[in-house]
């Protein structure tokens, strides 16, 4: 995978109970580069958000059981997640106490159904080009020479310091970034890190692992 196709890569999850209503918003989203994560209840869309890189939550508010608003307080008051962009979908315009509590649980725009094609299209668009713009901006500190990444673990980039990186296993299109007191999981390829880590410091010693050649964590050695 080529630098650029990380930058361009977005991942957006769709909550909403009805079946045909996550259809009918990926076919109107659909573009080259985004990719669909679907959920039909709340307690289904935290634990995606939780486990897997997501870059913009569209969020139906009215759900049985977990509804929008507690999903979205859910996710804020978790540090991997407190940062996600959230759109709301709601099926009527609200009271002006309960729009700012959408915003007050992170919300970032509105949408009202029926859903307007010409404006969701605009607002997801205009909201994607931020999104993919910090991206672009975090990725080329991911240089050899200097002393630390940037990568993105969830909804948030980390700052995380080589001599804190033990080793790096490929699980199928992510990549595990086991750390000394804590793991990420990033949607990379090994390549893409191999080319960025430091030869100095890491060493490739099979497809699936890169390890630490640092000779106070003996971690090279556990591998052979």
């Amino acid at each position: 995978m080529a630098q650029d196709e990380i930058i361009e890569n977005i991942f957006i999850l769709l909550v909403d109970d009805a079946q045909e209503n996550l259809l009918g918003l990926e076919s109107l989203l659909e573009a080259p580069g985004r990719n669909f994560l679907k959920a039909t209840n709340g307690k289904d869309a935290v634990k995606i958000a939780l486990s897997q890189p997501v870059d913009l939550l569209i969020l139906d508010v009215n759900m049985p059981g977990m509804d929008g608003y507690e999903v979205a307080e859910v996710l804020q008051s978790n540090s991997a997640t407190s940062g996600l962009p959230i759109i709301f979908v709601t099926a009527m315009m609200r009271q002006h106490e309960d729009i700012m509590k959408g915003f007050s649980e992170g919300a970032t725009d509105y949408l009202i159904k029926p859903l307007d094609p010409q404006i969701t299209r605009s607002k997801v668009d205009a909201l994607l080009k931020i999104i993919t713009s910090r991206k672009s901006a975090a990725l080329p500190l991911m240089t050899e020479g200097e002393q630390h990444i940037f990568i993105k673990s969830g909804a948030r980039y980390v700052k995380i310091n080589y001599l804190d990186v033990l080793w790096l296993e490929a699980e199928g299109d992510y990549v595990v970034v086991h750390c000394t007191k804590e793991k990420h999981i990033v949607h990379a390829t090994m390549k893409v890190f191999e080319s960025k880590l430091p030869a100095s410091q890491f060493i490739r010693i099979h497809r699936s692992y890169i390890v630490t050649s640092n000779p106070q964590t003996n971690i090279a050695q556990q591998f052979v």
